[in-house]
């Protein structure tokens, strides 16, 4: 296999070099892949004078080095007195009488009986391998708890145990590792002493019970300075399980070997082997890939540099809370866990793309778009991945954005595959529930209060004025063998596969394992919900409607469902959310190794992570670098629908607060002489058609000098209209068919030499038109208006970024 792969990137490299652009520079870059996990062997805690450490090599603080000067080995001059330095020398050399043999153990020899769990397991009289439904039927991965967890009346073990044994070379690093973690936390963390030997319960001061965690750890640290303690694991317990045995091998080869066999040995068989040299098989043992049941310990002995043999006391064990076993006192409870090291390969994906790997090129990113409740008139805004607004769902259907310069009338005209499938999914859930979108709004809302990051960004925008954005992703899961899976060694099971030309497994890769996503009451979780993918009939991509219950049976549904582990219990039937009875059980999906990588859609608050748990494997947490949202965010509008709202008719008369580097506008539907629709915005910087003051400028004045009035308007000298530059707007275009107008008190005063001479005269004009050809927003009017005519008009405050 790393012959294969050395030759395809060869290749690859090759190709590279052939097709790139002289310009531009490529290069092909390995990366960590993320590591793959092998449960720890089971640890045994030695304690008493038996687990003495060894002397040996200065262990005691001593070294023995006697010095012995004569008159034959003198190394001084002839005649030199060296009594007096012998002598001197005598009082501080070491000796040592052994007036018995030594006791120097080294080594740990065990024996332990593993009876695994029977129900479902390779066990099973009728089937001799795992039925899929093994955990599932005798476990599940609770709320909140990393681990596997036994259900009610499950569980039952073999009355038959497989014996298992090895051996380990015996170390005090344990004791010495636990210590100095004990001394980091007492002197530096908690600062309770001050040095090293000041730790002592005597010296505690404060609250002198076990309760007080720091005071236990006082007392267990003077427990280990006190006593002779080794802590060793079972080494070689794992590879047991998959029949194999743990000792050093010479290199493969044939040195007497005919020449024609020689190519067989040294380039098929160590080809194939590698440097696997550790590992030898034990077709004598059972196979079991999947540990599971209770371990008992047989025999434990210890051997010392002498030879000498201890035999240990097996019949009382303390076990820790964990692994504790209902059963019997004699039982270590082993928590479900794969033998061979396997990993949770949990990643983002592309979300411009269907399957592509998110990586540290710029031009690749999770995110697919936006969504944004907006609780103010109850609706659910979409974005696309650059925080443009597209439209939004209210009142049981689509509408498109307001004021949009990328119109989405329908959602069909969404360019983003996935961002457009959840909007498809919002609109056939409320096809069949009018009420779902209240639902959803109050489900992923309830997430969100759930959610408080530990990141602080800084990051600001309108949109957190009415909501907090939620980012639409995509990420794959799967569950990996670190190379191909562990094979049954017995002898008779080899006969077998010789004949079909296989290999048995016993199945054990087919077994459906549990996955649970967020965390439910972790704060810096940041998963808000999701959906899980699944491929049509014609390759696209939808999303799954079946429901998997607490005991993993799989209800099919009729319509997908939105699965949102931080939420509180919500009765809807398109939404699973978190259980409010222990009956209903976690939300959890199912993969076993065999399975493809299952790929999820995912509603996030980007400045949290994501957790994934199976229960076998360590958690696997993933975030979203800021480098690919900081900038969206900030693009992100928001729109404020105001209605109905009272003022003089053609005018906008409103009271804003100033929000600094963001402008306000108003947008409202108006209608031509054609009947035709189209969207009108309003500043609050009041702004003019150029096209529009040049016609009236030369109508009042019957020249035809009005565009040399409208450019002399914006030059330095007078600053009375100022351009709409490229912040102003949207879409970030400069707008020259328009002008801001600016207030008279930013004016440059005209007076004298200052006057052109067709401006002389003309003031009055000009600011009486600019006046009434300018739009935008007015300062609300606290006086009744009992004269002017009013109008009730509706619409929407938008607020920008400039």
């Amino acid at each position: 296999m790393a012959q294969q792969l050395s030759k395809q990137v060869s290749g690859l490299i090759g190709q590279i070099e052939a097709e790139q652009d002289p310009l531009i520079s490529y290069y092909l870059e390995q990366i960590p892949a993320p590591r793959y996990w092998q449960p720890n062997n089971p640890v045994v805690l030695l304690e008493g004078d038996s687990v003495k450490p060894t002397q040996r090599h200065g262990a005691d603080g001593t070294l023995d080095c006697p010095l012995y000067i004569t008159e034959q080995n003198n190394p001084f001059e002839s005649g030199d007195d060296f009594g007096g330095l012998n002598e001197a020398i005598s009082e501080v050399v070491v000796t040592k009488t052994c007036v018995k043999q030594p006791w120097n153990p080294f080594m740990l020899q065990w024996q332990a009986q593993l009876f695994s769990t029977v129900s479902q397991s390779n066990l099973h009289e009728n089937q001799g391998h795992y039925a899929t439904s093994f955990i599932t039927d005798n476990y599940e991965i609770n709320v909140n708890n990393p681990d596997l967890s036994l259900k009610a009346g499950k569980g039952g073990i073999a009355q038959g145990g497989d014996i298992y044994s090895g051996s380990s070379l015996l170390t005090p690093q344990a004791n010495v590792l636990l210590k100095k973690a004990i001394e980091t936390q007492l002197i530096n963390k908690h600062k309770i002493f001050t040095d090293i030997e000041s730790i002592s319960s005597a010296n505690f001061e404060g609250d002198a019970s076990f309760n007080n965690p720091v005071y236990s750890m006082t007392c267990a640290y003077e427990q280990l300075s006190s006593n002779n303690i080794l802590a060793q694991s079972l080494n070689g317990f794992n590879q047991a399980l998959l029949m194999r045995k743990q000792t050093l091998e010479l290199p493969i080869d044939d040195p007497l070997g005919f020449d024609q066999y020689l190519a067989f040995t040294r380039d098929g068989v160590l080809s194939a082997m590698g440097g696997d040299t550790k590992n030898a098989p034990s077709p004598r043992n059972a196979f079991n890939p999947i540990r599971s049941g209770c371990l008992k310990l047989l025999q434990l002995q210890l051997v010392d540099t002498f030879g000498q043999v201890k035999s240990l006391n097996t019949d009382n064990i303390d076990t820790t809370y964990k692994m504790t076993s209902p059963a019997s006192k004699h039982l270590i409870k082993l928590p479900p866990r794969l033998a061979q090291p396997a990993r949770l390969n949990f990643r983002w994906l592309d979300g411009g793309k269907t399957s592509d790997d998110m990586n540290s090129h710029a031009g690749t990113s999770p995110l697919c778009g936006w969504l944004l409740n907006n609780h103010f008139d109850q609706s659910v805004m979409f974005y696309d991945r650059d925080g443009k607004a597209l439209g939004y769902f209210k009142a049981q259907r689509w509408h498109q954005a307001i004021d949009s310069d990328r119109p989405v009338a329908t959602i069909e005209q969404i360019d983003n595959p996935h961002l457009r499938r959840v909007a498809s999914y919002i609109e056939s859930s409320l096809a069949h529930d009018d009420t779902f979108l209240t639902h959803f709004i109050g489900t992923t809302e309830n997430s969100l209060a759930h959610i408080q990051t530990e990141k602080d960004s800084g990051i600001t925008g309108p949109a957190l004025l009415i909501g907090r954005p939620m980012a639409l992703v995509r990420a794959s899961l799967n569950l990996e063998l670190c190379g191909g899976p562990a094979v049954n060694q017995d002898w008779n099971v080899f006969r077998a596969d010789m004949a079909k030309n296989s290999r048995t497994s016993d199945k054990f890769t087919g077994v459906q394992f549990p996955v649970r996503l967020g965390e439910h009451g972790q704060l810096n979780d940041g998963l808000v919900g999701y959906w899980v993918e699944k491929k049509a009939a014609d390759g696209s991509l939808t999303f799954a409607t079946q429901r998997c219950d607490w005991q993993g049976n799989i209800d099919h549904s009729s319509h997908p469902l939105f699965y949102a582990p931080q939420s509180d219990y919500r009765d809807d039937h398109n939404i699973e959310s978190q259980f409010d009875n222990l009956e209903d059980g976690p939300i959890n999906f199912f993969q076993s190794l065999d399975d493809p990588a299952q790929t999820v859609t995912l509603l996030m608050d980007v400045q949290g992570c994501i957790h994934a748990t199976v229960g076998i494997l360590p958690n696997k947490t993933i975030n979203i670098p800021a480098e690919h949202y900081t900038q969206a965010l900030k693009n992100i509008e928001v729109s404020f629908l105001h209605a109905p709202l009272l003022t003089t008719k053609d005018k906008i008369q409103l009271a804003l607060r100033p929000v600094p580097d963001y402008a306000w506008s108003w947008v409202e539907q108006v209608k031509n002489q054609q009947g035709e629709i189209s969207w009108d915005e309003r500043f609050v910087a009041r702004r003019i058609a150029k096209d529009l003051f040049i016609e009236q400028y030369q109508l009042s004045t019957g020249d035809r000098l009005g565009y040399s009035m409208w450019q002399y308007l914006h030059s330095d000298d007078v600053n009375w209209l100022a351009s709409v530059d490229d912040n102003d707007n949207d879409d970030g275009v400069a707008d020259l068919n328009q002008a801001k107008l600016i207030s008279k008190e930013h004016r440059v005063l005209l007076t004298g030499q200052a006057f052109t001479p067709f401006f002389n005269g003309r003031e009055s004009l000009v600011e009486t038109l600019l006046k009434q050809l300018s739009v935008g927003i007015d300062q609300a009017v606290t006086e009744a208006a009992v004269m002017a005519p009013q109008e009730i008009k509706e619409g929407w405050l938008k607020l920008r970024r400039r």
